[in-house]
């Protein structure tokens, strides 16, 4: 993802939506429930979607906790969307 370091930083205004993502095949070494964690703590200061698919019943779990999950993108639309991203949170 290095054509992101090119990008310029978004700055962020106070009391904005964060755009918070997370990448990868859902499996239980990702901690999918990482994220609901991060989704439900944050409240209504950030959105978090999951870039990916995988386990149905993680999707599921997710998607209950308001998680957004795009399913599998191809790797240009997946670089588009890691790169609108403000925070990636890697677990």
């Amino acid at each position: 993802f290095h054509d992101r370091l090119d990008a310029p930083a978004r700055p962020i205004r106070a009391h904005e939506r964060l755009d918070v993502v997370a990448c990868g095949r859902l499996a239980p070494q990702k901690d999918p429930g990482a994220v609901v964690a991060v989704q439900r703590a944050a409240g209504d200061r950030m959105d978090v979607t999951w870039i990916g698919g995988g386990d149905p019943l993680a999707v599921s779990n997710l998607a209950a906790g308001g998680v957004q999950v795009t399913g599998w993108l191809d790797a240009a639309q997946a670089r588009a969307r890691l790169g609108a991203a403000d925070v990636l949170v890697h677990v």
